[in-house]
This record gives structure tokens, sequence and C-alpha cells, in this order.
């Protein structure tokens, strides 16, 4: 749950204009799985509900 948590909080931090506070969560978030790089990137590209 944490890593997931994390990758949440850093698209969070990105959109607020924050990319280093970004980077060190999804950092955080590798730790746990080898994947989030990969899956921040996705939930990045994500278009806002309209």
């Amino acid at each position: 749950m944490k890593g997931e948590a994390s990758l949440w909080l850093a698209l969070v931090k990105e959109k607020q204009g924050k990319p280093d506070e970004a980077q060190k969560l999804v950092q955080e978030a590798g730790k746990i799985n080898k994947n989030s790089e990969a899956v921040f990137k996705q939930l990045k590209a994500l278009e806002p509900l309209k």
C-alpha cells in the first residue's frame, strides 16, 4: 500500500509544480515495486475527467 500511496502523492506533487518532491516519492515507491517509474509515467499521462 505504501508504494501505491507514494505514487499518488507524487502525482499530486507533480501537478503542484514540485517535480523534485515527486521524483523523491517515485524513488521511494521504486524501492517497494520496481515498476513504479513506469506506473508514474502512465498516471501522469491520464487526462482529467470532465
